[in-house]
């Protein structure tokens, strides 16, 4: 899944070919790892409602605005995305 997102947003944003290494969340708890990745990103978010850490160590948060978002990292750069942006440009599993 974060693959997916990493490869459309390369092909995306860029036109040259650039190698990104992904990777989980970071350490600590799902919930408090979110809400602090989601207000860093200033995405609207008025309370994380719940979260799990996936198998592949990303985070996975839903708001109690019923926003949904995916939280990992690339490069070591903490990297929160929301799902319904996600879906708007066709990936799924977010």
């Amino acid at each position: 899944m974060i693959k997916k997102l990493i490869a459309f947003v390369l092909i995306a944003t860029s036109t040259s070919a650039f190698a990104l290494s992904t990777g989980p969340a970071p350490d600590g708890d799902p919930k408090t790892v979110a809400t602090k990745a989601i207000k860093e990103a200033e995405h609207p978010c008025p309370k994380v409602k719940s979260a799990k850490r996936n198998p592949d160590g990303s985070v996975s948060a839903v708001c109690s605005n019923k926003e949904d978002y995916r939280v990992f990292t690339v490069d070591s750069k903490t990297i929160t995305m929301r799902c319904s942006a996600a879906r708007k440009m066709g990936v799924s599993g977010c």
